[in-house]
């Protein structure tokens, strides 16, 4: 929500003529550091997620012919996409969604690291997000063929995979076309304004 604010801010800054760099990223770097900090101190209690299952869900978990529920690993793996999602998110907001910019390329790194140390499973429809804004911000032929077979290997006919693959395919025929850099979020709202990245 913290990185929505801020790039709603700076728009209306743009607009008005009155957006002081100095000042978006003062912000920006106080989102990535609490964002960075938050996450250290959850990944640091060991069990990222304190909330008991579902009765359901643990009898669920519990029978050997239903799949199993995701390790502690995994899920502390996923908390660690999310978060730097939420950064990758952040730097297209202060430097645009500019491929080249060390810290996209770094955040983006990161996520088909953390990606790769995760198996690919059902677990993957969760990370929608984060394989898409990854694998949108990228000029790296590998890292793009990572994140769209990592959609792939999912039937796309349950939920909005193939719309979402499409999607990042249009900004990677944009971007390789013009040269130039195509906010992701600008080709969503022109082909699917209703298409949730989840």
């Amino acid at each position: 929500a913290e990185v929505f604010n801020l790039a709603a801010w700076k728009a209306s800054e743009q607009r008005n003529g009155t957006l002081s760099f100095r000042e978006l990223v003062r912000r920006g770097d106080d989102i990535e550091r609490r964002l960075r900090q938050h996450h250290t101190v959850a990944g640091g209690l060991g069990d990222t997620d304190q909330a008991p299952l579902h009765p359901r869900l643990q009898t669920q978990a519990m029978e050997p012919h239903v799949a199993p529920f995701p390790s502690e690993e995994a899920r502390q793996l996923v908390s660690r996409l999310f978060c730097e999602a939420a950064v990758l998110s952040l730097h297209t907001v202060l430097s645009n969604a500019n491929p080249g910019v060390a810290e996209i390329r770094e955040s983006v790194e990161t996520i088909v690291r953390l990606l790769d140390q995760l198996t690919p499973s059902e677990v993957d429809r969760a990370l929608v997000f984060p394989i898409c804004l990854a694998g949108s911000l990228t000029d790296d032929t590998d890292r793009r063929d990572f994140c769209k077979n990592r959609l792939q290997h999912l039937d796309d006919s349950i939920g909005n995979l193939m719309q979402t693959r499409l999607m990042m395919e249009a900004v990677w025929q944009q971007r390789d076309f013009s040269g130039i850099a195509v906010d992701f979020r600008e080709t969503v709202r022109e082909r699917n304004p209703n298409l949730l990245l989840i």
